[in-house]
């Protein structure tokens, strides 16, 4: 069997990514925070006793940074998702670095905003309730250059 013969050469391969890596942040409410496992008022909605915010034991509640994550989604915005609700599944949530008027379901961040942990306003809303939270935004693996 005779075999061609082939200049040798070198090829240069670019990596691209088959799917978008989002970068990821949490953010802790203030409000549950400071409601540890009892219940804080909403600021919004002070009277109402089925809207309230806490940082519970058993490690459901908004106090929790790392039951809200904050990722960049694959146009460059940034959106808010609550996990371990007390039964209500993951929420998503309306933000605004200004406060509680004109929530967006995504808001544009500098990476200085990300790392110098920007102050946001969100809500989260389940059937008739929407709880209104503030917090700062925190990396959720510090020193981790690419966080994802």
């Amino acid at each position: 069997m005779k075999r061609n013969w082939e200049r040798p050469s070198v090829m240069v391969q670019e990596f691209e990514a088959n799917e978008y890596v989002a970068a990821c942040w949490t953010i802790a409410c203030d409000y549950g925070e400071l409601g540890g496992d009892g219940d804080y008022p909403d600021p919004v909605q002070p009277n109402n006793t089925d809207i309230t915010h806490a940082k519970k034991n058993a490690g459901t509640g908004c106090g929790w940074a790392v039951n809200q994550y904050i990722y960049e989604d694959s146009d460059g915005n940034f959106r808010i998702t609550e996990t371990h609700t007390d039964g209500l599944g993951d929420l998503t949530c309306r933000l605004s670095l200004t406060g509680y008027d004109n929530l967006s379901s995504s808001i544009s961040l500098t990476e200085t905003q990300i790392n110098n942990g920007v102050e946001i306003f969100w809500t989260t809303t389940s059937e008739i309730r929407t709880w209104s939270h503030y917090g700062t935004i925190e990396a959720k693996f510090p020193g981790h250059p690419n966080r994802s």
